[in-house]
């Protein structure tokens, strides 16, 4: 599977319908006679909203057993002869991980659709796949320099994209916490009136 291919405010979206959500639970009584931006701080630290940044060191990454997989005709590239049955090598490496691991799922805002990498989130793990078109567990000197090639530059890749979506992650709960704030003191206003005109019509009593 493709990871940090789903765009982002997708996320933001989610994040922000929860955060109004817990909002609209607060107490009146808190909202009167609370810090709004101590309530704000504690709904958006709620574990449910807070967005950790991802963190992770690729000089960890771990190699796999290969796999000799058997490929259909449309996961081969145009031109390909392609024969029934005939497996190709996979090889994968494995990385542990910190922070949201949800941020896999959501490409960073400043990235183009076409640049994401194959791979599977399990737990604190991240699985980097990478699937050849090489017939064969033995690999001349040209393949595995070439693996080597896409190896690095797919690490390469992880870290430019764990450091783009981290700078999304900071923007975006900074953004939560800010319509979080507003949204408080909305209901504050509404609160204060509301007790404003009732009292006034008890003066009429």
């Amino acid at each position: 599977m493709k990871i940090f291919n789903t765009p982002i405010t997708i996320l933001t979206s989610t994040k922000l319908s929860m955060a109004s959500a817990l909002c609209h639970k607060v107490e009146e009584s808190r909202i009167l006679n609370e810090d709004i931006k101590q309530l704000a701080t504690e709904i958006c630290t709620n574990k449910a909203i807070l967005i950790k940044a991802l963190e992770f060191d690729i000089n960890d990454v771990e190699p796999k057993p290969h796999e000799m997989i058997a490929l259909t005709s449309n996961q081969l590239p145009p031109n390909t002869d392609y024969l029934p049955g005939t497996k190709y090598l996979k090889k994968s490496f494995s990385l542990k991980v910190s922070g949201s691991k949800e941020l896999f799922t959501y490409r960073p805002s400043h990235i183009p659709p076409d640049y994401d990498i194959s791979g599977r989130v399990t737990d604190d793990t991240v699985n980097i796949d990478f699937q050849t078109q090489i017939p064969s567990e033995t690999l001349n000197e040209d393949q595995v320099k070439d693996l080597a090639a896409q190896f690095k530059a797919a690490f390469q890749k992880m870290e430019e994209l764990r450091n783009e979506i981290n700078k999304d992650v900071t923007e975006l709960n900074q953004f939560i916490n800010k319509n979080v704030e507003e949204l408080l003191e909305k209901r504050k206003e509404a609160l204060l009136s509301k007790q404003a005109i009732d009292k006034n019509l008890e003066n009429f009593q």
